[in-house]
C-alpha cells in the first residue's frame, strides 16, 4: 500500500452491493436481514413478497410492497458493503478485501476518511433523491475529517451511474473544492445485456437448484434493472441482441420485444438521462477487456455458467442468444457552464 495516498475515499456500491433489512409494516417485530439472506434466496417467492417493488401509477415511482419497509443501513460506514451477509461469511465478500487493503495505510480510518454510501439499489437515481442530498453532505464531512483534502469517489457498476448523476448535479466550483477524482469501475454506461437477460428469463445468482425464472418477478420489479438494459441511444440498430428462430431484436425493438414476451413496459419512462459530462479534471475508468458477455439460453434445463436455464414458455420454443459488442463513443458534449453558480465556501483555499 502506497503510504503517500492522502485523499479520503467514499465507496459507492453497485446493484445488489449493500445489505438490506425488512421492517414488517403490520408488526412491531425487530427488523431482519432480507439481502443478502440465504433463506430467502432459496425461496424467491418470499423474497419478492418482502423485497420487491411495485410501480405507483400516480407518481410513476417504485415503492415498497405493503409487507415491509426496506432499510439500507450503515450510511457513511463500510461495514454493510464489505460483506453482504450479516454474519460475515467471507464468501459473500463485496468491498471487504478492498477495505482491508486500504486500511493498511494509516491515513484511512473507517467511517472517517474511508466511507461507504449504501443506497436502495432497486431504484432509479431520480427515485433516490435523498441519496443525492446525503452524499453531498457526506463528501463535505469527509473533506473536513481529512483536514480539507478533496475526496475520491469510487463507484462500482451501477454505483458509477449514481456517482456520475450526482456529479452532474453539482457546480463546477463545488467539485473543484471537494472532489479529487472520480473512479468508475465496470460501469454499464450504455446499458448491460445481463440486465436484459434478467428481464426476459431471470437470473438465479448462481443458485443452481433454482431456475432463473423463479427470480424474474422480483428483478422485473426493480426499476434499476429495467433502466440498465442496452440503451438504444448507444447501441446500434445493426447490433442484434436477441436471436430467435423466427425473429431478431436489437435495442431499437423494445416495444415489439416486450409485447412478444408479455411484459409491456414503457422503456422511455424508466430510463435515466444519459450524460458523460462531469467537468472533473481527474476521471479514471476501470473495465475488463475481451469478450464482455455471451450467453445462450436453452428451452431445456442446461447448466451453463452456473445458470440452470429454462426459457420462459410464453416466448419461444427453442432458444434465445444474447450477444454484446463493445462500441467506443466519442464524447462531444461540451461542459455545462455553471461557473456562475454560487457556493458559500468557494473562497476557501484548497492547497
Amino acid at each position: 500500500m502506497d503510504e503517500n495516498i492522502s485523499n479520503p475515499i467514499i465507496l459507492i456500491p453497485g446493484l445488489g452491493g449493500a445489505q438490506a433489512y425488512c421492517q414488517l409494516k403490520q408488526s412491531k417485530s425487530n427488523e431482519f436481514p432480507i439481502w443478502l439472506n440465504l433463506f430467502y434466496m432459496m425461496i424467491p417467492e418470499k423474497l419478492r413478497h418482502y423485497f420487491g417493488l411495485y410501480l405507483n401509477p400516480i407518481t410513476l415511482n417504485s415503492e415498497n410492497t405493503d409487507t415491509c419497509n426496506v432499510i439500507f443501513p450503515g450510511w457513511g460506514d463500510t461495514h454493510t458493503i464489505e460483506y453482504l451477509q450479516t454474519n460475515g461469511f467471507r464468501f459473500f465478500n463485496y468491498f471487504g478485501r478492498l477495505v482491508n487493503s486500504l486500511l493498511q495505510n494509516k491515513f484511512f480510518i473507517k467511517n472517517f476518511t474511508l466511507r461507504g454510501a449504501p443506497y436502495d439499489f432497486r431504484r432509479l437515481t431520480y427515485e433516490n433523491t435523498d441519496f443525492m442530498n446525503k452524499l453531498k453532505l457526506l463528501v463535505e464531512e469527509t473533506y473536513t475529517n481529512a483536514n480539507r483534502r478533496p475526496v475520491v469517489l469510487l463507484g462500482h457498476s451501477m454505483g458509477s451511474l449514481y456517482t456520475l448523476n450526482f456529479l452532474n448535479k453539482q457546480t463546477k466550483s463545488w467539485k473543484k473544492k471537494y472532489i479529487k477524482s472520480y473512479i468508475s469501475v465496470s460501469a454499464p454506461f450504455g446499458g448491460a445485456v445481463k440486465a436484459l437477460l434478467s428481464v426476459i428469463t431471470g437470473d438465479n445468482f448462481g443458485i443452481f437448484y433454482r431456475k432463473p425464472l423463479s427470480f424474474r418477478p422480483i428483478l422485473r420489479s426493480f426499476s434499476s434493472v429495467i433502466s440498465n438494459i442496452p440503451d438504444p441511444r448507444i447501441w446500434s440498430s445493426n447490433n442484434v441482441l436477441i436471436t430467435t428462430p423466427d425473429k431478431n431484436y436489437t435495442a431499437h425493438d423494445y416495444s415489439a420485444l416486450f409485447q412478444d414476451i408479455g411484459f409491456p413496459v414503457d422503456f422511455t419512462s424508466t430510463t435515466d438521462k444519459f450524460s458523460c459530462s462531469s467537468t472533473l479534471l481527474s476521471i479514471f475508468f476501470i473495465f475488463s477487456l475481451g469478450r464482455i458477455f455471451s450467453q445462450t439460453i436453452s428451452s431445456y434445463p442446461v447448466l451453463i455458467l452456473n445458470y440452470t436455464c429454462g426459457l420462459v414458455k410464453d416466448i419461444y420454443d427453442k432458444g434465445v442468444q444474447f450477444k454484446q459488442e463493445f462500441r467506443s463513443l466519442d464524447d462531444d458534449d461540451d461542459d455545462d457552464d455553471d461557473d456562475d453558480d454560487d457556493d458559500d465556501d468557494d473562497d476557501d483555499d484548497d492547497d
